[in-house]
């Protein structure tokens, strides 16, 4: 049993750092997760104590690292934002500078010329690999404080497929591609895609009159008809016809037999299998990160699953935003 005995000592300091305090300028700090480390600390053994006095040791102020960012962040347009890492790549809009100086005299060095170039073809692809890889290499360096899995004795982390390839032809996987064919304009927004019919942001749920009859099921607006305030008539479909798991099963086994499903294990892994994921898109000398929808879970055969929608919002000549689905992603 352990408890704090002095409420009225300090105990703990907290302090935002430079990345939080851009998140904050941004108003998109959100705070989800607490961790901690003990990679700046100091183990001393005491035979009386068990550990010495920390009180009277000089420490320093928290400082701001490579390794306060882990995930990557984008812009409205996908293009990939600036990352700190220890590789020293600079990334900007989506682009790696390589940043070179010259002398302006070959005898004395009076001053110096700066050469920007941005990377392209197999130089651009290998140092953003590199890049992508010093997002884990910051999180190893958090040095987070876990807790040792009991029931699985291994706590490492590996998968059965390290790289997976797809090769799309003529007639695989869409048999034709003209009716796999529509112009941006011509697809359906957000507001009435299907794969966000359940996020409570985009339900249906028409304005009505107070009822006061409790037996009246106010989230089916087939049974509130009578109370609406107006004709409110939905766009596309509503959440009550929305997208299920048997049709993300069926959709899943179709492109299994055609070879465009695949399966990954995980093991060994943890109990929790709690899972970091991130998506981009290298593309000539451009790197994008893609978007995610949380399809939310579903139980299928007795298990549960959950699916992620994995593609990029685009803006059509509306300026009404579309999200494009690439693939699809389950874990169960």
């Amino acid at each position: 049993m352990s408890g704090i005995l002095d409420p009225k000592s300090r105990i703990l300091d907290t302090i935002v750092t430079l990345e939080g305090r851009r998140q904050i300028s941004n108003a998109k700090l959100k705070i989800e997760y607490l961790s901690f480390t003990d990679a700046n600390s100091f183990y001393e053994e005491d035979l009386l104590s068990g550990s010495t006095d920390a009180s009277s040791r000089l420490s320093f102020e928290q400082t701001h690292l490579p390794q306060d960012q882990i995930t990557f962040e984008a812009d409205d347009s996908g293009r990939v934002k600036a990352f700190k890492n220890s590789e020293n790549i600079t990334i900007k809009d989506g682009h790696i500078i390589e940043y070179s100086f010259n002398a302006l005299t070959s005898s004395v060095l009076s001053g110096t010329t700066e050469n920007i170039r941005i990377l392209s073809g197999d130089e651009f692809a290998s140092t953003a690999g590199n890049l992508i890889a010093s997002s884990i290499d910051n999180f190893a360096k958090l040095r987070m404080i876990g807790t040792k899995d009991t029931i699985f004795e291994d706590d490492g982390f590996s998968i059965s497929n390290k790289s997976i390839n797809f090769t799309i032809h003529n007639d695989r996987p869409l048999s034709d591609k003209t009716t796999h064919t529509a112009y941006v304009d011509q697809l359906e927004s957000l507001f009435q895609d299907v794969r966000l019919s359940k996020v409570k942001n985009f339900q249906y749920l028409p304005p009505v009159n107070r009822i006061d009859d409790e037996k009246v099921n106010k989230k089916d607006y087939r049974k509130t008809k009578k109370y609406h305030l107006g004709k409110y008539p939905p766009f596309g479909r509503t959440h009550l016809h929305g997208l299920t798991g048997r049709q993300i099963e069926r959709e899943l086994k179709y492109y299994e037999k055609l070879g465009y499903s695949k399966t990954v294990q995980f093991e060994p892994t943890s109990m929790k299998n709690n899972i970091l994921t991130q998506f981009f898109e290298i593309n000539h000398n451009v790197m994008k990160k893609l978007d995610v929808i949380d399809f939310g879970t579903y139980t299928w055969k007795g298990n549960i699953k959950h699916a992620f929608f994995v593609g990029k919002i685009v803006i059509d000549n509306n300026d009404t935003h579309t999200f494009i689905h690439l693939f699809t992603l389950v874990f169960g």
